[in-house]
């Protein structure tokens, strides 16, 4: 969704800047420059995501683990034949 969202900023960036070009109000380089920007923070700003995510996959994982080396068992074994 966010991707969706990211494509269709671009086009509406690039659709009006077009127009400001064709008006002669602005350059192609500015908008280029512009883009570029804009791809570096949504790039940062999706791997700042994906960080979050993970972590928070891990903190749940490590729940698990904990409930694992504290559980106790319903059947104890103790007792019972040794070997010689």
């Amino acid at each position: 969704m966010l991707t969706i969202f990211m494509y269709g900023a671009m086009v509406v960036v690039i659709w009006f800047g077009a127009y400001l070009v064709d008006d002669k109000l602005l350059t192609v380089g500015s908008i280029t420059s512009y883009l570029f920007y804009c791809i570096q923070i949504l790039v940062n700003f999706s791997i700042f995501t994906s960080l979050i995510a993970t972590l928070m996959q891990v903190s749940g994982a490590a729940t698990k683990i904990i409930e694992y080396i504290d559980h106790r068992p319903l059947i104890i074994s103790r007792g019972g034949l040794k070997p010689d």
